[in-house]
C-alpha cells in the first residue's frame, strides 16, 4: 500500500511538472520572440534613413509571430498588445497609414478592459487620419474620444494629455471651410465640465487654460484674457502663474494694444517671480513696448539689462541685441544700429535674430534707393546665408538659411536665381512647411515671373508628390488644370 501510494505521488509529480512546462514554455518562447523583434526594430532606429522596405516587412513578421501566441495562452495579451503597437510605428514610419489603423483597431479590440490604452490609441488614429488629409473621419474621432473620455468621465480625472483633443474639432472644420462657433461651444462645455467636477485641481487649471486658447483661437481677446484672470485668481500659489501673466501681458500688448495694462502685468512678474527663467522675455516685451511707444532710449536700457541679467536666454539675448540696434535707428544713428546688428550676427549666430540680420540690412539700403550698397549688402547677405547652411546642413536653421537666400534674390528681382535657390530648398532639406511652401513659391514663380507653365506644372506636380495629404492639395490641383 505504501509502495502505490508513493507511485501515485511520483505521477502526479510529473503531471503538475507537466504543466508549469506547458504554460512557461509558450511565455519564454513569446518572450524570446519579442526581444528578437526588438532586436531589429533597434536597426531601423539607428539610422532610419538607411532602413529597405524588406527591414521593415522583416521586423513586422518578427513581431506578428508575437501576436500569435496570444491564441494559446491568454495571459501573454499584453506582450502580444506590445508588438501589435509596436508594428503599428513600424507601418507609421513607412507611411503606411492604413495597415497602421488597421493595427490599432485590433488593439482596440482586444484591450476594451483598458481605458488609457484605449484613450492613446484612439487618439494616435485620429492623428493619423489628419496627417492623411482625412479631415472628416480625423473630426469623427477627436469627436468620439473626446465625449468617451471627457463629457462620462465622472469619478475619473481624463489623462492631461489628452486635453487638446476636444479644441481639434473646431480647428479641422476651420481648416475644411466651415463655420466652427458651435463646435468651439462644445468643446468649452466639456473643459467647463472638468472644471465643475474637480474644481482646484490641477487638470482644471489645463481646462481652463484651454477656454483661454478656445477664445484666442476665435480671436476673442477680451474673453481669453477673462478665462486666463480666473487662473490667475483661482490657482494663485501654480507654478504656471508666471507664464499665465505673461501670456496675459502678451494679450494686453499685442492683441487688445494696451501698453500701460501690459507693462503692469509684465512688472507684477518681475516683482513677485524675480529669479523665474521668464525674466529675460518679460523684460524683452517691456523694451519693445518701449520702442512703440517712441522711448528708445529707455528701451534700449531695458534691452541691455537683458543681456546682463539673462546671458543664458540666448534667443532673449538676441532679440534684445537686435532691439538695441532698431533703438538707434529710431534716433536716427545709422551707422550705430549697423555696428549692433552685425553684433548679433557675431554674437548669436545660430539664432532667429541672426537669420533676419541680413536681409534686413540689404533690404534697407533697398528701401532707402541706395542701389549700389543694396546691391553690396545683397552679396553679402547671400554669402552669409551660404555659410550658415555649409555649417548645419540639412537643419531646419539652415533650411529658413536658404529659404533667405531665396528672398535676397526675389527682392533684387533676380528671378532665375531665385528659382535655382528655391529648387535646392526643396532637394536638399527633409519634408517640413518650408519646404512645402518652397514648391509654391517656385509655381507662382514660373507662372507669374517667367511664364514658363511647364516649370510651373513641374514644381506643383513636386508638391503633390511629396505632400499628398497638405491642406492645399485641392487648390494646387486646381491650379494644375487652369495650366494645362
Amino acid at each position: 500500500m505504501k509502495r502505490e501510494f508513493l507511485m501515485l505521488l511520483f505521477f502526479l509529480s510529473l503531471l503538475v511538472g507537466c504543466s508549469r512546462e506547458d504554460s512557461i514554455l509558450p511565455r519564454y518562447k513569446a518572450e524570446k520572440a519579442f526581444f528578437k523583434a526588438g532586436k531589429l526594430y533597434q536597426r531601423i532606429l539607428i539610422n532610419p534613413a538607411l532602413a529597405q522596405k524588406e527591414d521593415y516587412n522583416r521586423t513586422i513578421a518578427a513581431y506578428r509571430k508575437v501576436t500569435d501566441f496570444e491564441s494559446q495562452e491568454k495571459e501573454l495579451k499584453g506582450l502580444a498588445t506590445k508588438a501589435r503597437l509596436k508594428i503599428a510605428q513600424l507601418w507609421l514610419a513607412q507611411k503606411d497609414y492604413l495597415p497602421a489603423i488597421d493595427e490599432y483597431q485590433k488593439v482596440l479590440e482586444k484591450s476594451d478592459q483598458d481605458p488609457d490604452l484605449q484613450a492613446s490609441v484612439r487618439l494616435s488614429i485620429a492623428q493619423i487620419y489628419e496627417e492623411m488629409g482625412d479631415l472628416q473621419k480625423a473630426i469623427k474621432e477627436y469627436r468620439h474620444l473626446a465625449q468617451s473620455c471627457f463629457a462620462s468621465s465622472i469619478g475619473r480625472r481624463p489623462q492631461k494629455e489628452l486635453l487638446p483633443v476636444p479644441l481639434q474639432v473646431p480647428r479641422l472644420y476651420r481648416r475644411l471651410g466651415k463655420r466652427a462657433e458651435d463646435e468651439y461651444g462644445w468643446a468649452r462645455e466639456l473643459y467647463q465640465g472638468i472644471v465643475a467636477r474637480w474644481p482646484q485641481s490641477p487638470i482644471a487649471l489645463l481646462a481652463q487654460n484651454q477656454i483661454a486658447t478656445s477664445y484666442a483661437d476665435q480671436g476673442e481677446w477680451v474673453k481669453a484674457k477673462d478665462a486666463l484672470d480666473r487662473i490667475v485668481k483661482e490657482y494663485p500659489q501654480s507654478p504656471l502663474l508666471p507664464q499665465i501673466l505673461f501670456t496675459i501681458g502678451n494679450i494686453y500688448a499685442e492683441r487688445l494694444k494696451s501698453p500701460n495694462q501690459a507693462l503692469l502685468t509684465y512688472q507684477r512678474i518681475l516683482d513677485g517671480y524675480p529669479q523665474n527663467p521668464l525674466g529675460g522675455q518679460v523684460r524683452l516685451s517691456i523694451g519693445k513696448i518701449y520702442g512703440k511707444k517712441g522711448e528708445p532710449k529707455r528701451a534700449r536700457e531695458i534691452f541691455q539689462k537683458v543681456i546682463k541679467d539673462s546671458p543664458q536666454d540666448l534667443f532673449s539675448c538676441a532679440e534684445a541685441q537686435f532691439g538695441i540696434g532698431s533703438s538707434y535707428e529710431a534716433e536716427g544713428k545709422w551707422d550705430q544700429a549697423l555696428n549692433e546688428y552685425r553684433w548679433v550676427l557675431d554674437k548669436y549666430p545660430n539664432t532667429q535674430a541672426a537669420l533676419r540680420v541680413p536681409l534686413y540690412l540689404a533690404d534697407y539700403y533697398s528701401q532707402k534707393e541706395m542701389d549700389e550698397l543694396a546691391k553690396q549688402e545683397y552679396k553679402r547677405a547671400v554669402k552669409t546665408y551660404q555659410g550658415m547652411v555649409e555649417k548645419s546642413p540639412k537643419s531646419l536653421f539652415a533650411a529658413y538659411a536658404q529659404e533667405r537666400i531665396a528672398q535676397c534674390y526675389i527682392h533684387q528681382k533676380r528671378w532665375k536665381e531665385a528659382v535655382s535657390s528655391l529648387w535646392a530648398l526643396t532637394r536638399d532639406f527633409p519634408p517640413s512647411r518650408l519646404v512645402a511652401d518652397g514648391y509654391l513659391v517656385l509655381g507662382m514663380l514660373y507662372e507669374s515671373q517667367l511664364q514658363d507653365k511647364p516649370g510651373a506644372l513641374r514644381a506643383y506636380k513636386e508638391f503633390l508628390r511629396r505632400f499628398p495629404h497638405h491642406p492645399l492639395k485641392e487648390n494646387v490641383q486646381k491650379k494644375m488644370e487652369e495650366l494645362k
